[in-house]
């Protein structure tokens, strides 16, 4: 049994290959454009050296952020009676 469309109906058909087919070589352009944004700017070339990457500046942010708090719970202990 074989199934055969109008010209119409291909022309649709070929029309929407062709936006998706656009839509994918713009995606790719994107994700090349991505890619070499994280390799220039944090040395990694795969998702999962990034993923890596952003764990090691988050624990890195998170021991700052201790070391602040504990600096301003120094000086407020410090210079609090000296009012």
């Amino acid at each position: 049994m074989s199934t055969k469309i109008g010209q119409e109906e291909f022309d649709e058909l070929k029309e929407e290959v062709r936006k998706a087919q656009d839509a994918a070589s713009r995606a790719q352009g994107q994700l090349d454009e991505l890619t070499e944004r994280l390799k220039e700017e944090f040395g990694c070339s795969t998702v999962a050296q990034a993923k890596d990457k952003l764990d090691e500046m988050e624990k890195a942010e998170q021991k700052a952020q201790r070391r602040l708090d504990e600096a301003a719970e120094a000086y407020e202990k410090k210079w609090k009676g000296n009012d």
